[in-house]
């Protein structure tokens, strides 16, 4: 968990060549040679949210927060596309990219990290799962700062994440996957101090 925090600011760098490592080696072909099918590497979740155009804005406060997803893993993401940073109450959209409030942004974007990899098919009824953000000096009793986010999957096959709808669910990457949600959550304090609000 710490290397995640302390190994998603070199993001942009993450997107070079090396996104995909595609080594082939020549196999027999009717007298001659051909190359082999190419192994392909995914890309990591880095490298995924650098090169996908719906996660522009996510990738800003990635770079802003400081924070790295070179290392560690494997995770899994609920990365609020463009719309959702959008759809913020006025107040928090222009309030949380200042750096005054530098803090209030990297644990939000924390909070959609999970310390594991869940697919979809993961998923069956609800359960609360970890996230890589936590409040280690925060003793008070549930519910804290702490609080996990609620993952639930509803009768339509729709899988939710606290109050955000996953709306393309399962992009799996070298380092765990990403599900695109419709909206920005926030830990519990924060959330409790107005910005969800």
């Amino acid at each position: 968990m710490k290397s995640f925090l302390c190994a998603l600011v070199v993001v942009s760098a993450l997107v070079a060549v090396s996104a995909f490592h595609v080594p082939v080696s020549p196999v027999a072909f009717r007298g001659g040679r051909r190359a082999a099918r190419p192994t392909v590497r995914m890309a990591t979740i880095g490298q995924e949210i650098a090169q996908n155009p719906e996660l522009s804005k996510l990738l800003e406060m990635i770079r802003l927060a400081g924070i790295n997803l070179s290392s560690g893993g494997p995770y899994t993401f609920f990365a609020p596309v463009n719309s959702a940073w959008e759809k913020m109450p006025p107040r928090s959209r222009n309030r949380i990219a200042k750096d005054e409030h530098r803090d209030v942004l990297k644990d939000t974007l924390l909070y959609h990290v999970l310390t594991a990899k869940k697919t979809s098919s993961d998923i069956a009824g609800s359960e609360n799962v970890q996230t890589v953000y936590q409040r280690e000096n925060d003793f008070s009793s549930w519910p804290s700062a702490n609080v996990p986010v609620m993952v639930r999957k509803m009768g339509s096959g729709t899988m939710m994440a606290n109050s955000a709808k996953v709306i393309k669910p399962d992009i799996i990457c070298d380092d765990g996957v990403i599900h695109l949600v419709d909206k920005v959550f926030f830990p519990y304090v924060h959330d409790q101090a107005g910005w969800g609000k």
